[in-house]
């Protein structure tokens, strides 16, 4: 501050009369004080967490109520091999599961292969779907959005059906939700780290279904549609 402007208001404030004075002398001896600002709606990062809440505990309930399926037994034999036995029958048969036998190999060697160990990954799987679901819905409109579409998920019977599998399906929709999520900080400012991880996450996606790299052609529509509607 100019000295001459802080000699005049010294000048004004001294001619002042007392009450005024006393005022501006109190409060320079009040401490300011931080303003608390509520937090607001859009704020509540663990508003994803609800939708992957409610979806563990849909596929947690009645989990156990159905034996193995056909396919399901094939999912216990690979796993109760040996490692180096399992290993070996990849090379000649269901090669396009051996990541997730791999996931599931340690699980049963440590846990057993009874419904609920075996099915609980899937469960699991489905929740962190919901999780991500509520995230790119909150992402791209409103936390309300996620929670509804987190939820909207949790509903759906064929989630049910195969979040009580012992089958990679759960983790398959898994993936492709992630590499739905990673594809929005590649749209909002690309790089080759976030392009990487995008990739990668396709990759995996790709191995675990072949058929789900489909979605590669819906991302692609959503790029083409991010890029027309950018500013110049």
């Amino acid at each position: 501050m100019p000295p001459g402007m802080l000699t005049g208001m010294t000048t004004h404030l001294a001619m002042a009369p007392p009450s005024i004075r006393q005022a501006a002398q109190t409060a320079r001896h009040v401490p300011s004080r931080p303003v608390r600002r509520r937090p607001g709606w859009r704020r509540f990062g663990w508003m994803p967490l609800a939708p992957a809440a409610v979806t563990l505990a849909v596929m947690l309930s009645g989990i156990t109520s159905s034996s193995y399926w056909g396919d399901e037994t094939a999912t216990i034999s690979a796993v109760s091999r040996p490692l180096p036995r399992l290993i070996a029958m990849l090379g000649h048969v269901d090669v396009v599961h051996g990541l997730y036998y791999l996931l599931i190999w340690p699980i049963a060697q440590v846990a057993g292969t009874s419904e609920l160990v075996m099915r609980l990954p899937s469960a699991v799987a489905m929740a962190a779907a919901a999780l991500g679901i509520a995230a790119i819905g909150r992402r791209l409109s409103s936390p309300l959005a996620g929670l509804l579409a987190g939820l909207a998920f949790a509903a759906e019977p064929v989630v049910s059906l195969w979040g009580q599998d012992a089958r990679p399906y759960a983790m398959t929709v898994a993936a492709a939700v992630l590499a739905s999520w990673l594809l929005l900080p590649v749209l909002e400012r690309p790089g080759a780290a976030r392009l990487a991880a995008y990739a990668a996450s396709v990759a995996l996606l790709g191995y675990l279904s072949l058929t789900c790299l489909l979605l590669v052609a819906a991302h692609a529509v959503t790029v083409g549609r991010a890029w027309r509607t950018a500013p110049d």
